[in-house]
């Protein structure tokens, strides 16, 4: 910091404003100094890291000069971050973030937060032919795009048991009616959520009956029959449920 004369000051007024020029001092900061304003090679009001900048915001930093925020050349700062940066897979996002695609045939897409759990039933399509029991858990899963804003129709990836649906998912086998319990069939690959908490479903589904003189089977939901890993079927007619 230096003094500088009247001719000095006259020239800071007008070149910089009354506040950098309060008390006739003239505060003279050099580029690898810079502070509040930045530069677009200098982010945020906090300057470099190595002067103390923790409290920079980094908006449009390089991530080297960057204050606390800065995250990557043109950064939008806040502390950086993925949002819309190019990618090819998840793995070139952050590990809480996903590779997301207009169209499952698409081979770039950008990098989108994973959303939180939501227990509303609205199922979709993935691209892995595998229905999701909403667009949350596609997304959760890292499946990178959508075949439909359905269950799964064309290409439907059959199953016979949990084990051939992948992790984290179930064969789900629906029946008919209480006369296909005997011989189930092939159901469908779904990934629905393990705690089914909040899904607002009324039990309404019945495993398959029991050996003879076993309890009469309490109704679930279809969260519920869908986790337990075995074949169910709507509750009969004039059915009550314990």
């Amino acid at each position: 910091m230096s003094r500088k004369p009247w001719s000095a000051l006259v020239a800071c007024l007008v070149l910089f404003g009354v506040g950098a020029c309060d008390g006739g001092e003239i505060v003279v900061f050099s580029a690898i100094q810079a502070g509040a304003a930045g530069t677009s090679t200098m982010a945020g009001s906090g300057g470099l890291p190595r002067d103390g900048g923790a409290a920079g915001d980094g908006a449009g930093g390089l991530t080297e000069l960057a204050g606390n925020g800065g995250g990557g050349l043109g950064g939008s700062g806040g502390g950086g971050g993925d949002a819309d940066k190019p990618c090819q897979s998840s793995d070139d996002c952050d590990p809480s973030w996903l590779c997301q695609k207009r169209d499952c045939a698409d081979v770039g897409g950008v990098c989108l937060p994973r959303p939180s759990d939501d227990p509303v039933r609205k199922p979709v399509c993935g691209c892995d032919n595998i229905t999701y029991w909403n667009d949350a858990l596609r997304q959760q899963r890292g499946i990178p795009a959508l075949l439909a804003t359905s269950e799964c129709r064309f290409g439907v990836r059959g199953c016979m048991s949990d084990a051939e649906c992948g992790t984290g998912n179930i064969c789900n086998r629906r029946l008919p009616d209480v006369s296909a319990c005997s011989k189930p069939g092939t159901g469908q690959c779904w990934a629905v959520p393990s705690d089914c908490t909040g899904t607002s479903d009324n039990p309404h589904l019945l495993p398959c009956p029991p050996p003879p003189n076993s309890p009469q089977p309490a109704c679930i939901t279809t969260c519920q029959a869908m986790n337990s890993g075995a074949p169910y079927l709507e509750r009969p007619q004039g059915y009550v449920c314990p």
